[in-house]
Formats: structure tokens, sequence, C-alpha cells
């Protein structure tokens, strides 16, 4: 059981920090800007679960799931970074994020950007599959899935508290937060497609020599 405890302490840490939602909180508010406070609790929930479904997913069956399909984590971090990269753009232009846009595509903000890859990302993706390969008795695998539970829950929550602190900053305040995590959002769509190209010319530099 310590052992277990252990475990559990380890997973809830290391998603905690992969995932970030006090990162993805202030992006979160600018993709969800004009919509209202309950809607956006409502979104905030339904991405975690999304996102917890996912991580389950690929805990159990990433692998297989990747191999099938003959896709790599490094593709998974460039398609990640291409999201990123024009969820930004429209944010930065201020379009593509007003209460019309939302109240027509609530359910799909919810799967892309915000589950994936913004919560459950090529990072957690594959921590998770990591993580769930160490767990080699049922305590530690319940000790996972509680760990698991416990970020999606405290992710829900950051992100739904994350609009009352916006209000406090004004309209002008608010546009210049999305202006801000517009630019945040494109930089770190790039890191993605980066990290994703860095294997790659690695192995093409690698197979010159």
């Amino acid at each position: 059981m310590p052992e277990a405890i252990t475990f559990g302490l380890v997973c809830f840490s290391s998603l905690l920090v992969i995932i970030d939602p006090l990162a993805a909180a202030p992006i979160f508010v600018g993709l969800t800007e004009g919509m209202s406070t309950e809607a956006r609790r409502k979104l905030a929930i339904r991405a975690s679960l999304i996102s917890l479904v996912l991580i389950a997913v690929f805990a159990v069956a990433g692998s297989a799931i990747l191999k099938l399909f003959g896709i790599t984590i490094s593709a998974l971090r460039i398609a990640g970074g291409m999201i990123f990269v024009g969820m930004g753009m429209q944010m930065l232009a201020g379009s593509g994020h007003g209460t019309e846009v939302h109240q027509g595509s609530g359910k799909d903000l919810a799967v892309v950007p915000l589950a994936m890859p913004l919560i459950c990302g090529p990072g957690a993706i594959t921590t998770s599959m990591i993580l769930m390969g160490q767990a080699a008795t049922w305590s530690t695998r319940l000790a996972f899935a509680l760990a698991v539970l416990a970020v999606m829950v405290l992710t829900a929550v950051v992100l739904s508290l994350a609009p009352r602190a916006v209000r406090l900053m004004g309209k002008s305040g608010t546009e210049i937060l999305t202006r801000v995590m517009a630019m945040i959002l494109i930089s770190l769509g790039v890191q993605f497609v980066l990290d994703g190209l860095r294997p790659v010319l690695m192995e093409v530099l690698a197979s010159l020599r």
C-alpha cells in the first residue's frame, strides 16, 4: 500500500506539471471570450471529462492505437502545434471566438483544441502511457486512475474559476489578454512543431553520416 500511495503521488505530480491547468486557464478564457459564465463552466467540465477519457484510452491502449495507424508521438506533437497556431491566428485577428461561434460549436471546442491538445496533449499522452506501463499491480493501477481523476477535477475547477478573474480586468483588459494569449498559443504551437520535427531531423542527419 505505501508503494501504491507513493506511485499515485508521482502520477499526480507528473500529470499536473505536464497538463499545467494554470497555464491553460488564460488560453481557455481567450478561446471562450463572449460566452456566459455558465456556458464556460459547462465547457470546462466537458473538456476535462473528454480529456479524462482520452488519457484513460491512451494509457490502456495507446501503443496499440498509435501502432495501428502508424502514428508517432512526433506526429502528434506536430498536429497539436498546427491546431494551436490556427486557433492563435484566429484569436489574434479577433475572429473565431465570438459568442455566435461558440453557441454553434461549443461541443467541437470542448474536443479541439481544449481537450486535445490543450489539456490532453502529446506530453500528457506519453506520460500516461509510461506511468501505466510502470503500474505492475492492481493497487498501483488504482493509484494511477485516482491520480488522473484528481488532476482532471482540479483542471476543471481551475478553468471554471478563471473567467471570474478576467471579469475584474474589464473589456479592455480582456482584449489585451486575448491578444497576448494568442501570441502565446501561436508560440506554443510552433514549439510543438519544432519538438515534433527534432527527432525526425536527428534521424535524417544520423542516416547521412
